[in-house]
């Protein structure tokens, strides 16, 4: 019974003091967020503070700060460090009855109730009844009010503080970091477009290389292996270096293979001459401009006109004599070797036995491959040149073979009705051969546009890379090189450099030429204008130009090399260059 009336005490007492643990507990809430500001505001002020002198720091030492990262960090850490540390020191029990006494002056009523709340005495039991009864009446949101901390202002002027520093505050380089790192950032920028730029025109090279049917490797053969280029220099070089393959390999196919072949064809067509009135007129004319396209279009015209009746009798018997003419030109054409054999009398041989070395090549190419082996007096680079000569005049004159033979079984096939069957054969295989004369030419065309696009390329990377000295050390030599090329047959859309007319010499301009057939007629009338000139007659163009240019090439050049403008790993390339260059234009001062 005693324990009963214990415990029944006991829970009447946790009854009465339920009320005033209840406003402790609110009352102890709202302490704590009250606290929370008031260290907020510090904390934050703190971290406010650091960003100032971090960003004072950053100005006079130069540091690379990331402020975004730094700024989330920082706001973060102070709202941490507040909320740990008004949990951690927050008031609790009887400070916050306390509290509450002087907030809502209960004279101590509520925390002298929770520290005689253990004891039974009657005394107790009053105190606690008396504290219940306040603690019905209390209202915690006056008794323990939050507002505003008496430190709010500081963050707020801090950050004022830190706006000032940051618009006004100049950057004073006392370490040099800063202008190394603008330097790295100017470099890492001009490295960035360096190799945009280096890869579009790479692109734009692969193209016209794909266009004239060349492997977009070309000149990449012999390359070793090097270091990928860290800087925009490096980049540039890399590309100048590429640029010069690329143009060298493409010079020496258009001199060797494709240039000879078309030119062989061109020469062999220009003797041919009109044969007389009638419906291959204008194909005889196409055919000795070199037009071959032209040719094809006027043999379709013919086929079309034959095929739907529009040719007169007349005009067949016209064209049958027309083709018996075009037939025994082109025969006599293909037997005519006078070119190689000027070429090898050039060379040492007697006339005689150039003339009969020449006919023999055209049907025999290994017989003057074995002859020119015996004459130990001739460079391999001659023999190669005669040799490419010999190969290039029997394809030409195969080709005109086989078109003499295909018009002359056109001319068989002819009659008054129309073309035979034969004759209709024959007229497809003069068709094949004028397209295969046509896309000798559409391959050098895109040859000499890969070469453009090569050579725009390398002069607008000489005028980056530097001085008009340097500039002009990659630009006259190619321009020479495009002079020796142009004398072989008027060629060319390339650039060069000219000097300019207010005296600034070598600055580079882009230029193109382009061939023009005027539509004139040669009529009857009197010779209005003679120049005899003493001396043998020299076919082909002056080298006089060739000769300035690699003269001032070779100038700009050395002096390039001497004041290590040149890289060192490029100079012996550039000496063979130019040294190659001037012994070029010394035996054409010889010959």
């Amino acid at each position: 019974m005693a324990s009963d009336a214990r415990n029944q005490g006991g829970a009447t007492r946790d009854g009465r003091l339920a009320e005033v643990r209840r406003v402790v507990a609110r009352a102890e809430r709202r302490l704590l967020v009250a606290d929370l500001l008031r260290t907020l505001a510090v904390t934050l002020s703190a971290a406010v503070g650091g960003l100032i002198v971090l960003r004072l720091v950053q100005q006079v030492a130069g540091m690379a700060v990331a402020w975004r990262e730094v700024a989330i960090g920082a706001g973060a850490a102070a709202v941490v460090c507040a909320v740990v540390w008004s949990v951690v020191r927050r008031a609790r029990g009887v400070d916050v009855a306390r509290r509450v006494d002087e907030g809502a002056n209960l004279r101590e009523t509520l925390s002298t109730a929770m520290c005689v709340s253990g004891d039974g005495s009657a005394w107790s039991r009053a105190i606690v009844e008396d504290a219940r009864k306040a603690a019905v009446g209390v209202k915690v949101r006056e008794a323990v009010p939050i507002g505003a901390p008496r430190l709010w202002p500081m963050p707020f002027g801090l950050g004022l503080a830190l706006a000032i520093v940051w618009l006004s505050v100049p950057r004073v380089d006392l370490s040099g970091v800063l202008a190394k790192k603008d330097r790295e950032q100017r470099e890492e920028a001009a490295l960035v477009e360096v190799k945009a730029e280096a890869e579009a025109n790479e692109q734009k090279l692969a193209e016209a290389l794909s266009k004239a049917g060349l492997d977009e490797g070309l000149g990449q053969e012999a390359e070793p292996e090097v270091p990928e280029p860290k800087t925009a220099e490096e980049v540039q070089r890399a590309a100048l270096k590429r640029l010069t393959n690329v143009a060298d390999a493409l010079r020496e196919k258009r001199d060797t293979e494709v240039g000879p072949r078309a030119e062989a064809m061109q020469e062999l067509m220009r003797q041919l001459k009109t044969p007389g009135p009638g419906p291959l007129q204008e194909l005889s004319r196409s055919m000795a401009r070199g037009e071959f396209e032209k040719a094809q279009a006027e043999l379709k015209k013919l086929a079309d006109q034959m095929a739907s009746g529009e040719m007169t009798a007349e005009q067949k018997e016209q064209m049958q004599a027309q083709l018996d003419a075009l037939a025994k030109q082109l025969e006599q054409l293909s037997q005519n070797a006078d070119k190689l054999a000027e070429a090898l009398e050039n060379a040492g041989m007697s006339a005689e036995q150039a003339q009969q070395m020449a006919q023999q090549a055209m049907s025999n190419p290994e017989a003057l491959q074995k002859a020119l082996e015996s004459m130990p007096n001739m460079s391999a680079a001659q023999k190669q040149a005669l040799q490419q000569m010999a190969q290039s005049q029997c394809e030409a004159c195969e080709n005109a073979s086989n078109m003499s033979s295909a018009m002359s079984q056109m001319a068989q096939g002819m009659s008054s009705q129309g073309m035979s069957q034969s004759g209709a054969s024959a007229m497809s295989e003069l068709s094949e051969q004028l397209s295969a004369a046509e896309m000798a030419q559409m391959e050098l065309a895109s040859l000499e546009a890969a070469m453009s696009e090569c050579n725009a390329q390398m002069t607008s990377l000489g005028q980056k890379m530097g001085s008009a000295s340097w500039a002009q050390c990659n630009n006259p030599g190619d321009s020479a090189a495009q002079a020796a090329g142009n004398s072989a047959g008027g060629r060319k859309a390339g650039v060069g450099g000219t000097p300019n007319l207010e005296g600034n010499a070598g600055v580079d301009t882009d230029f193109g030429i382009e061939e023009r057939k005027a539509g004139t007629q040669t009529r009857q009338g009197p010779i209005i204008a003679t120049t005899v000139v003493e001396g043998m007659q020299v076919k082909g163009e002056s080298r006089a130009a060739f000769a300035e240019a690699v003269e001032t090439g070779a100038s700009a050049a050395a002096e390039a090399v001497s004041t290590m403008q040149v890289p060192r790993e490029y100079q012996d390339s550039v000496k063979r260059y130019f040294g190659r260059l001037e012994r070029e234009a010394k035996k054409d001062k010889k010959d």
